[in-house]
């Protein structure tokens, strides 16, 4: 199944609400938020992609690996709407925001699924299809050229929270800017353990120079960069530890693109 990367959905979601007669903004990169009208929704953008094992039903999923921002997204008052984006049938998929938000960093990989049979017929009819699914829950599928109006009117397909809990009220003076940095922002400080060994890398700086490094091909450039930063942990970790942070960054970027 063709996918495309969480910008490229962020655009095209931004030129279907560009072309509707809804009021509209978004704020950060992914997770967003997502104002509609007078109304404010934190977003999450993935490409649905088939699941691994046989696929007899015709399932398709999108999956959430586990962050600390999802904690802060589980106690804030916004509704948290996951949304999958089918490039094949040009859909989204939209889960349930109240039990998806339940289940955020309950499990290292949340997988959420849907059907591909239920994608195709919300292309085919142009209109949102709500799909049954086999543990009780559902899930609508949108065709994209219906996704503002699905927005607008988003509370006809789902049961949210009192809406004066995400609403903007009258006279309110509403920075998407500022909410964005107080949920999305995360601890620049590395994680260490008791014995003094990095258990994960959050310097924004050192991943940016570890990406530069991974992308140029060069064999070990990463492990130089990891080096000259940490020259002071090279005698109390071993190569295999290295690895590893080096394996949980290249999958957290694999995730976020």
């Amino acid at each position: 199944m063709p996918r495309l990367g969480r910008k490229k959905i962020k655009a095209l979601l931004e030129e279907h609400l560009n072309n509707s007669s809804c009021q509209y903004g978004i704020g950060g990169e992914n997770p967003m938020l997502l104002v509609i009208e007078d109304r404010v929704f934190t977003i999450f953008l993935k490409p649905i992609g088939d699941v691994c094992y046989e696929n007899e039903n015709e399932s398709t999923r999108v999956q959430l690996p586990k962050r600390d921002y999802f904690n802060k997204m589980k106690v804030s008052k916004r509704p948290f709407l996951l949304m999958g984006f089918d490039l094949e049938n040009s859909v989204f998929v939209v889960w349930n925001p109240s039990n998806t938000k339940e289940r955020l960093n309950t499990k290292k990989n949340l997988s959420f699924y849907c059907r591909l049979s239920a994608q195709r017929e919300a292309k085919k009819k142009q209109l949102p299809v709500r799909c049954n699914l086999t543990n009780g829950e559902f899930v609508w599928v949108v065709p994209m050229t219906f996704i503002a109006e699905f927005l607008m009117y988003i509370e006809d397909y789902f049961v949210l929270p009192d809406a004066c809990d995400y609403k903007i009220t009258e006279g309110e003076v509403y920075s998407i800017v500022d909410e964005c940095q107080e949920l999305f922002s995360v601890d620049v400080n590395d994680v260490i353990d008791e014995s003094g060994k990095v258990v994960a890398i959050k310097n924004p700086a050192i991943l940016k120079e570890l990406k530069v490094a991974r992308s140029s091909g060069k064999p070990f450039a990463e492990y130089d960069v990891l080096y000259k930063y940490y020259e002071d942990k090279k005698s109390i970790m071993r190569l295999s530890e290295w690895a590893q942070l080096l394996n949980a960054i290249n999958t957290n970027d694999e995730n976020e693109s």
